[in-house]
């Protein structure tokens, strides 16, 4: 049940965090860098993290439906369904996607994503 509870944690917080930008980021060089080199940077990070965030939504999403349509179990004694911890791993990046996307589309517009110091 941890491990369950743990990926829930993990992946159904991660859309919050990241519209905080709260994720890890590399300090060090927000500062050096020029305003306009900064946000192209941002945006570069955000274009990459979309596309990576979107595949593994999609893979996750693809883990859900084979663990709803074959009937998966946990191998443990208690024997849980897999799709729990697929459909909030599908969820959260989802979720996360989204909100790449969103904070994408604001620092293509200048807006308050673009501003920001870290990514």
């Amino acid at each position: 049940m941890s491990v369950f509870l743990i990926v829930g944690a993990v992946f159904m917080s991660s859309a919050a965090i990241q519209a905080q930008r709260g994720h890890i980021g590399i300090e060090a060089i927000v500062g050096l860098l020029p305003k306009r080199v900064n946000r192209w940077r941002m945006l570069f990070v955000d274009t990459v993290s979309l596309a990576f965030c979107a595949f593994f939504a999609w893979k996750s999403i693809t883990l859900l439906h084979e663990a709803v349509a074959g009937d998966y179990h946990s191998s443990s004694t208690w024997a849980p369904p897999l799709s729990i911890p697929y459909s909030l791993m599908a969820a959260g990046m989802t979720l996360l996607s989204i909100q790449l996307a969103l904070q994408l589309i604001a620092g293509l517009r200048g807006g308050p994503s673009a501003r920001q110091g870290s990514a």
